[in-house]
């Protein structure tokens, strides 16, 4: 039988795996999640109501550090982050979810190469040997 679905390309054996198969996908329709158009730029900013500030950078990350680049040396917790990205203010039920993917961010990258480093408890700045100042 599983021959037989290979034959017919809806499974095959995993190579360096003895009675091990794979299933293609496309017999699940229901099972595959449909990629949205420019998903990548669209899925790192997309918890973020669009502003002019935020066009300007192609992912969260690169609008955090050009946001602690613009505030260096100063050391910038997440409120502040959301009052330099929205300096005209954000309406309270987005302002929730905008904390929380700056929040998320923030941690997930905190520390990494070309990043930020925590300086105190909820205080970001940037790593001083990857400090550059935007022109």
């Amino acid at each position: 039988m599983l021959e037989s679905g290979t034959h017919e390309g809806k499974w095959s054996s995993i190579p360096d795996s003895p009675g091990c198969w794979t299933l293609d996908l496309t017999e699940f329709p229901d099972l595959i999640k449909e990629q949205s158009k420019g998903q990548s730029r669209k899925k790192l900013i997309s918890r973020l109501p669009i502003n002019e500030r935020l066009d300007q950078f192609t992912s969260l990350t690169e609008a955090i550090r050009g946001c602690l680049e613009a505030n260096a040396p100063k050391s910038m917790n997440v409120g502040e982050m959301l009052e330099w990205f929205y300096p005209e203010g954000i309406a309270s039920e987005k302002k929730q979810r905008a904390r929380e993917a700056i929040k998320d961010v923030i941690i997930k990258k905190c520390g990494l190469p070309n990043c930020w480093k925590r300086v105190a408890i909820g205080r970001y700045a940037l790593n001083p040997s990857h400090s550059k100042k935007r022109k």
